[in-house]
């Protein structure tokens, strides 16, 4: 018994001792791998003024976001990362946030809320693969169709699995698969988590001399609370440009079909049809644009998913299309300073675009918008930016002015 007893010592002491070198290294990596990690802050104050025909009274918000994170370095091959987000009203709060109860003041959809922005883990053992598992900001192509909202003091986030790859040259493919999303009006309104069993895939090739194509489809199933949502998106784009010296054009085409998915009790085939031939010369950039959304007099084409504050206009005016679409027909003239000369400066932009709006399904003249920005980035870390927007009314909605100023670090 004794010798049985005995044996068994020394195997557990061998055991130890040859597990002691690895679980040292395993400690040694993991503490590499917090200390080597990277901390994030990302504060940005603004200051919203709506003026809106319809409303007595004038939208003031004074908002702050914050954000603090942490991303660690690699762990075998593991990765996480945690993001805390919180959205403040500064003062009395004078605008409509959705979720505060001030209806009589025009929107700014940026109510008060705490939460995790990203809470992800990441594996990159396999070649050319990333696999993400968890809450994570999901941004595809132009934002068009999936973005993640990040005007809005709010950001837009995706529960879900991702997997990229990027094995064949030139190649890049990537699915998610999404059960839920984190929207920018926050825990408080029924409208700002949304369950989903949705399937997002998107290939592109980046091997032609004209450009990247992309080909992607967005399998969209919502729940009860947005069946109408829920749709069937396939489509295909092409964006690229040319060197003819001294100038460069520039080109984007792209065209989609949308038909009726899941749970959605209707039935669509709606088109989407994108062109945006450009120039680029010495610091000026001049787009010329056409985006047509298609309705049916019942059902227009939709993108719940997408960073719509980016299209059709900064006023917010068609965040939802009409159910007899929209063709927006648009232009928009840039220019990038060249701040060589001041050391504090490292970026100075202006745009100004002009959009006109009418219905794809029917001969009506929704109305126009004019839309200006200014933004200067200082010391690498500091954001300063002027923005404004004024739509004019026709047939839809009614006239409004918008005005943002922010300020903002990131480190």
């Amino acid at each position: 018994m004794k010798i049985a007893v005995a044996s068994t010592s020394l195997a557990l002491l061998a055991a130890i001792a040859v597990s002691s070198p690895t679980l040292t290294r395993a400690e040694e990596a993991l503490s590499d791998a917090i200390l080597n990690g990277k901390p994030m802050l990302d504060v940005r104050y603004r200051f919203e003024h709506v003026d809106q025909a319809t409303r007595a009274r004038d939208a003031r918000a004074h908002t702050v976001r914050t954000k603090i994170g942490f991303q660690t370095a690699p762990f075998y091959d593991f990765s996480a990362l945690v993001q805390f987000e919180n959205s403040s009203t500064i003062g009395s709060g004078k605008f409509n946030s959705t979720t505060n109860g001030q209806g009589t003041y025009p929107v700014v959809a940026d109510p008060e809320d705490t939460d995790f922005n990203q809470a992800y883990l990441s594996y990159g053992g396999i070649p050319d693969t990333k696999i993400h598992v968890g809450r994570r900001v999901i941004n595809l192509d132009n934002q068009r169709f999936v973005g993640s909202v990040a005007f809005r003091q709010n950001e837009q986030s995706f529960d879900s699995a991702t997997i990229i790859n990027s094995s064949l040259e030139d190649l890049k493919a990537q699915y998610s698969y999404v059960w839920g999303i984190q929207r920018i009006f926050g825990g408080d309104s029924a409208a700002g988590d949304w369950d989903t069993s949705s399937h997002l895939f998107n290939v592109s090739y980046g091997g032609f001399s004209i450009g990247k194509i992309t080909g992607y489809a967005y399998l969209l199933d919502l729940d009860n609370d947005a069946a109408l949502r829920s749709t069937r998106t396939f489509g295909v784009r092409l964006s690229g440009a040319y060197q003819l010296d001294p100038v460069k054009l520039l080109y984007t085409a792209e065209f989609a079909h949308q038909s009726d998915y899941a749970n959605n009790p209707n039935s669509i085939g709606l088109p989407y049809i994108h062109l945006e031939p450009g120039i680029a010369y010495s610091g000026f950039t001049a787009k010329v644009g056409f985006e047509s959304l298609g309705g049916d007099g019942s059902d227009g084409f939709q993108m719940p998913y997408a960073t719509l504050h980016k299209f059709q206009g900064w006023a917010d005016l068609f965040l939802t299309t009409p159910n007899t679409g929209i063709n927006d027909y648009y232009a928009s003239l840039g220019y990038a300073f060249d701040m060589g000369g001041v050391e504090a400066i490292d970026s100075l932009k202006a745009l100004a675009v002009y959009h006109h709006f009418d219905a794809e399904d029917t001969s009506a003249d929704y109305g126009s918008e004019i839309d200006f920005l200014v933004a200067m980035k200082l010391y690498k870390r500091f954001t300063v930016a002027l923005k404004y927007a004024n739509y004019s009314s026709d047939s839809f909605g009614a006239d409004i002015d918008r005005l943002w100023i922010t300020f903002a670090y990131k480190y």
